[in-house]
């Protein structure tokens, strides 16, 4: 994904590589239209169910505490920097030859957008699981801070060396290339490791929610939806980081090492998976916004039953208003 740097557009001469940037410019051409387009439907989707929530919503949280809660807010942030990689990686290749400034302007800020939906990945992790952990293995809490810290580092290291390496003479360029995939291949490994993590707490909550009163339904209910989705998210996340990690591995040598086929696989999974991840949790906060209404809606109908009953004595009907009268 962010294998679109500022070291590609230097190139002048005929390269084994030039039939691959090639495919990189039209594969990320086709991203960048179609990122776009799911975007702004993400981003209504969004609004939606963020709507729904709030209009039917018993809590007394305030509009602004409703609708900007971390969970909305960093998935906003996912489909923003998403859509904003997708379009600087298109103006990369669009200015590779016209400019060269230009390009290592906006490969710049390419590499920022990438860098920066990794490190909304994991802190996305964070907090969507992070009630789940606790109520598991809380024990592991201070052990995952330390690795959520240590990501954003090499998160942070990673942004600097692309950001440096078109301004260093073309040893230390070499150096840095060289550099850059072992701390890619790191910083993805610890991402699989905190989402493996994860997923096994996930597996181990659904077991004893079906045998331990941990929580009460409705949360019951709602950390289960979590933990599923959850384990569908690892999956994506999964095939993101393998797809990130090949196209790394196959622009370490000097000569093309896969077919150009195997590549553009390789680089349309990287560029269109995203999608697919930011899709599953708008899915996940519909499913469980949806399973809360219909739970609020059946206790209603349930609670209603003995009232009816009970018409024919006017203190009971009485009693049975006041207490309706109660803010849920």
């Amino acid at each position: 994904m962010n294998q679109t740097n500022n070291s590609t557009w230097k190139e002048t001469v005929s390269s084994p590589w030039d039939a691959y940037y090639e495919k990189m410019g039209e594969i990320s051409s086709e991203n960048q239209s179609v990122t776009i387009g799911f975007s702004a439907c993400q981003f209504a989707l969004l609004c939606f169910i963020v709507w729904r929530e709030y209009s039917t919503t018993t809590e007394t949280r305030s509009f602004k505490k409703h609708v900007f809660n971390q969970v909305n807010i960093l998935i906003f942030c996912l489909i923003t920097s998403n859509m904003c990689f997708s379009i600087f990686n298109r103006l990369c290749f669009d200015l590779s030859i016209n400019g060269y400034a230009e390009a290592i302007t906006y490969g710049t800020f390419n590499t920022f957008f990438y860098t920066f939906f990794q490190f909304l990945l994991m802190y996305y992790l964070w907090v969507r699981n992070f009630f789940i952990v606790k109520t598991v293995a809380k024990w592991s809490l201070p052990f995952l801070r330390t690795i959520v810290v240590i990501y954003v580092l090499i998160q942070a290291s990673l942004f600097i060396m692309y950001f440096l390496e078109p301004f260093v003479s073309l040893d230390v360029s070499n150096a840095v290339w060289t550099v850059i995939p072992s701390v890619t291949i790191a910083s993805e490994i610890v991402l699989c490791s905190v989402d493996t993590f994860t997923v096994v707490i996930f597996i181990i909550f659904l077991r004893r929610a079906k045998t331990e009163n941990i929580l009460q339904r409705v949360d019951l209910i709602k950390y289960s939806m979590v933990a599923q989705y959850g384990i569908a998210s690892f999956f994506c996340v999964q095939i993101l980081l393998a797809s990130n990690v090949g196209v790394t591995e196959v622009f370490a040598p000097d000569t093309p090492i896969i077919s150009i086929e195997v590549y553009s696989a390789l680089y349309y999974v990287e560029l269109f998976t995203p999608l697919l991840y930011i899709f599953i949790q708008l899915l996940m906060k519909w499913s469980i916004h949806s399973t809360r209404q219909k739970i609020r809606s059946g206790s209603k109908f349930t609670s209603s039953k003995p009232e009816s009953r009970k018409q024919k004595d006017p203190s009971t009907l009485r009693q049975s208003q006041t207490k309706s009268s109660v803010p849920a």
